[in-house]
């Protein structure tokens, strides 16, 4: 069963992220769904985003990964973190041609205060291109409230 996750953050006139903003100009405008324990996100890239021609250029490629592995701390884990460890490994060119690509992410170990999450890059085709694995410190929720003005969970809920 899927679900689509809302962005609060979204509604903020100054939040302009670069992964997730819908009012990032430049920005890749991820929205995200759940399913079961994955969170999931499908993208179109384009020219904007090459490194060489015709290629998804390999840091944008990494901002997916990584983008991903922090809706998976948001939504997963009702809380905020922040990247501390992020290993990736490029398996296949990502082509600007080939259309939508899906990134995918989910925890797999929590140690302490640290989640370790895995995510996948898969070209149109549901062939692997990149895949990563990341550490986030988490924060305690009280914490990402007063901090990181961290919404209500609910406020993730599926958008109406």
């Amino acid at each position: 069963m899927s679900r689509k996750i809302s962005n609060p953050f979204d509604r903020s006139d100054t939040y302009h992220c670069f992964g997730c903003s819908s009012r990032n100009p430049i920005g890749l405008k991820l929205k995200f769904r759940e399913e079961g324990e994955w969170v999931i996100a499908d993208w179109k890239p384009e020219k904007n985003y090459e490194g060489w021609i015709n290629v998804v250029h390999g840091g944008v490629q990494a901002t997916l990964l990584d983008e991903i592995g922090s809706w998976v701390v948001f939504v997963k884990l009702a809380t905020a973190g922040v990247t501390s460890k992020l290993d990736i490994k490029f398996h296949k060119p990502v082509y600007v041609s080939d259309g939508l690509v899906s990134v995918k992410a989910r925890i797999v170990e929590m140690k302490r205060h640290f989640a370790v999450i895995e995510a996948f890059l898969h070209n149109s085709e549901g062939m692997l291109c990149a895949s990563a694995l990341m550490h986030y410190f988490t924060y305690s929720r009280d914490k990402a409230h007063k901090h990181f003005l961290f919404p209500e969970q609910d406020t993730f809920q599926q958008e109406v």
